[in-house]
């Protein structure tokens, strides 16, 4: 099975980072140097998704004459702001291209993780169905539900179509991934309003007022969200070679969610990778979700490794050790960080095994407990120097 090709396209509404700037309150030399955004493409209040990624598949067609449409047996569509709360995308996406009705089509609602999910489930479902000819396609517009001033979301994030072709024929091989998921974190990236918890009416009555207001955007927790990736990432990426045969020195390009400049930065840093073999391909895009751009399509990669990055949420199992150990253990543990200023990965691992049945690679940031009446001192703030800050101990460390 071959990935054949990659089209793209994006929005003619283009705003640069001063008017972002004026937006928000941000710098302009901010945007472009911290998050690594020059410009970004948005589309206009009466365009939706099915148009744009219309253009992409177009330009698929048109520049790989060997796609027929006639033998296109599958299309997953991956967005998390379709154009109607139903029908589908893909459906409206079939009919605009003239699709066979043969063709099998459904949506894949997930952001940043979507590309990798639809391609293993294209994969599969290609293998199961006998399909010869398949097309993902991604088209996640932010746009829809940022609000102009929210600094959190509004430099980074903008609106990008792509489509690609897979294709049975001629042998090949798509790799294994590395999946997971943790809901418990999911306050970090949330859009509130507009579901059945929240919805924007109701047959017993109008709307509540929150719903009118905030809770109809994106908030997210940029913070946490960073934790979460400096965390998860080099392990999973580790997995995802591991069940390919391979090493990290086989590997020529680690393409990575572009989620922002300096984010991905500090992770080449922390997996010690030159950063040649790290792609950044955001000035002239932002970070448009789930949208692989041609321009992170390149030639001579063994393996393409990008494993989840989406579902930003954590939590830590209960212990199986006596309390007494555990205060030991993690005390001694802590003073390692504050007196070697090492990374707080190499004092977890030295407590995790034999405390918690899993760390899941880490603790994190968080507001814990410290029973042993040892206080972290507060001048110290590892977050800022690229590690992570233990506060306190976990309360629930003593628990039954």
């Amino acid at each position: 099975m071959h990935l054949r090709a990659i089209a793209s396209a994006q929005p003619d509404w283009v705003v640069d980072n001063p008017t972002i700037a004026e937006w928000s309150g941000l710098t302009a030399d901010f945007i472009g140097e911290k998050i690594g955004v020059r410009r970004r493409a948005f589309l206009r209040h009466d365009r939706g998704g099915v148009a744009l990624a219309r253009q992409a598949c177009e330009r698929l067609f048109n520049e790989n004459p060997a796609l027929d449409r006639s033998r296109v047996g599958l299309v997953v569509f991956v967005t998390q702001n379709p154009d109607y709360k139903l029908p589908h995308n893909s459906a409206l996406l079939q009919d605009a291209l003239k699709l066979p009705n043969h063709t099998a089509a459904f949506d894949i609602n997930l952001g940043c993780s979507g590309y990798v999910y639809a391609l293993s489930v294209a994969k599969g479902m290609m293998a199961s169905e006998d399909i010869a000819e398949a097309i993902i396609v991604t088209c996640d517009p932010y746009s829809k539900i940022m609000d102009r001033a929210n600094r959190d979301v509004i430099g980074l994030f903008g609106d990008a179509a792509t489509a690609t072709w897979l294709s049975s024929a001629d042998g090949g091989r798509i790799g294994r991934g590395d999946y997971g998921t943790d809901g418990a974190g999911c306050q970090h990236l949330i859009v509130r309003s507009g579901g059945a918890v929240e919805p924007l009416t109701h047959l017993d009555g109008a709307p509540r007022a929150e719903t009118a207001t905030g809770g109809k955007h994106l908030h997210m927790n940029g913070r946490a969200i960073f934790n979460f990736m400096m965390s998860r990432v080099p392990a999973t990426v580790d997995e995802c070679l591991r069940r390919n045969a391979l090493e990290r020195s086989d590997v020529d390009y680690f393409v990575f969610h572009q989620a922002s400049a300096f984010l991905l930065a500090t992770l080449a840093e922390r997996m010690k990778l030159p950063k040649a073999k790290v792609p950044v391909a955001l000035a002239d895009r932002g970070n448009t979700v789930s949208s692989r751009d041609r321009g992170q399509d390149l030639s001579g990669v063994r393996l393409r490794c990008r494993p989840f990055l989406g579902e930003q949420h954590h939590q830590i199992r209960k212990p199986v050790m006596q309390q007494n150990e555990a205060i030991q253990l993690i005390g001694d543990a802590i003073e390692k960080v504050i007196q070697k200023r090492v990374e707080i990965t190499v004092a977890t691992d030295l407590v995790g095994d034999k405390i918690l049945d899993s760390l899941d690679g880490m603790v994190f940031a968080m507001e814990l407990e410290i029973l042993s009446g040892r206080k972290f001192p507060e001048e110290i703030d590892l977050v800022e120097q690229g590690y992570f800050k233990i506060a306190k101990l976990v309360e629930f460390l003593s628990a039954p």
